[in-house]
């Protein structure tokens, strides 16, 4: 008994580093397979200025992208409000997209939401609190 006492704690914080390393390696894949979707989104559709109902012609392409990477977050833990989305070159600010020019999709998740342990561990941070995945594709 008085040796299962002492090796219980460390099989336990063994096991929830475990369990702590699958759900954050689930969520970094998830996140960056949403990064891959809106870049491939972005290189096929974000020249598409063609205007819509309110005469949008730059906003147009940019919100397909996000339509994209939300229907990627379908089938996963992560919700789509709760990403970061920054899209280079942005048409929305006036920057210059190019055919065969390239477009970078950089998305943050916090990964605070996942995380069921400590972060920090007597100073030293074990987890990180945001993970940032970013994709780079040439624009079709």
């Amino acid at each position: 008994m008085v040796e299962f006492a002492m090796v219980l704690p460390l099989l336990l914080g063994l096991t929830m580093g475990m369990i702590q390393y699958g759900v954050i390696y689930n969520t970094a894949l998830a996140v960056t397979n949403i990064s891959r979707e809106g870049a491939r989104g972005a290189a096929v559709d974000i020249l598409d200025q063609t205007p819509d109902a309110q005469g949008n012609g730059k906003k147009k392409g940019r919100q397909r992208v996000k339509a994209r990477m939300e229907r990627a977050t379908k089938g996963t833990q992560i919700k789509a409000s709760d990403l970061v989305i920054d899209v280079t070159p942005d048409p929305e600010q006036n920057e210059a997209v190019t055919a065969n020019g390239d477009v970078t999709v950089t998305v943050t998740y916090p990964m605070k939401k996942k995380l069921f342990l400590p972060s920090k561990f007597f100073g030293i941070t074990i987890f990180a609190e945001n993970f940032t995945a970013q994709t780079t594709m040439r624009v079709e």
